[in-house]
């Protein structure tokens, strides 16, 4: 399924979504009607808008509010988690690479990862009997997502009983390996950590394999600093990284949750 999202999502990202969308208007047009030269420049100025739109902050922006789910932070106390009995699962998000005490090369959290398991670590230090499953599988060169962030706990002086979920490749693969683990415990609830923009798909692909959850993100949301209000329509590699970050979630939660 990872070759399909990767596959599905070449077509639907721009610039390609942008040519894709004139190919079609094109046929569409030569199918019911013999295209005029005026007709064509007119899709071919729809597709270039509808390309450009995409790379723009406000288009950002607007994406984002559909895309991030409005969570209360009240989920995050860990009074919900002691009280409920739960789980707290954290989800890598690529590492980094570090050396150990000997000299060797490790794999450290880095990125989004360190901020997840800096979220998780907010949230546990003062309860040493919450148990922690990470999940997250070799990705690099030097070890699993998971011991990068168990390092990571240890090194703070963190007691919990730490359960590692290594072989997931891909936030499929975190739900399904995690849940797998969990029911062996008898667990059917937890508090999931991940980016907010990563959550959305996280929790029905959790919901999917019978785990419930209380949602409780580290917050990546965009942010864009306007001077003037045409900045908003100015092309910026931020607004992009954004559109195609949230892109990448919606594709990959019509390919994993609904089919």
């Amino acid at each position: 399924m990872l070759q399909v999202h990767h596959f599905v999502e070449w077509f639907l990202q721009p610039p390609v979504n942008g040519v894709i969308l004139f190919i079609i208007f094109l046929l569409l047009s030569i199918i019911f009607r013999k295209p005029s030269y005026k007709f064509i420049l007119i899709i071919g100025l729809i597709s270039s808008f509808l390309t450009y739109i995409q790379y723009t902050p406000i288009f950002a922006r607007l994406l984002t509010s559909l895309i991030y789910p409005t969570f209360s932070s009240v989920n995050c106390q860990i009074q919900s988690v002691k009280h409920n009995g739960l789980y707290v699962v954290v989800l890598g998000a690529g590492t980094g690479i570090g050396v150990d005490l000997l000299g060797r090369l490790e794999a450290i959290s880095a990125g989004q990862t360190l901020y997840n398991i800096n979220r998780a670590y907010q949230v546990i230090k003062n309860t040493p009997d919450i148990p922690i499953l990470l999940s997250g599988g070799v990705t690099g060169s030097f070890g699993s997502e998971a011991q990068a962030m168990a390092n990571y706990l240890y090194d703070k002086g963190v007691s919990n009983r730490i359960f590692l979920e290594n072989r997931s490749l891909d936030t499929d693969e975190n739900a399904l390996y995690a849940a797998e683990i969990l029911s062996q415990m008898n667990v059917k609830h937890i508090l999931l950590i991940t980016q907010a923009s990563h959550m959305w798909r996280s929790k029905a692909l959790f919901e999917k394999n019978k785990i419930q959850v209380i949602v409780c993100p580290y917050w990546d949301e965009y942010e864009f600093l306007s001077l003037n209000w045409y900045d908003g329509f100015l092309i910026n590699a931020g607004a992009y990284s954004q559109v195609t970050k949230l892109l990448h979630e919606v594709i990959g939660y019509i390919v994993y949750v609904l089919f």
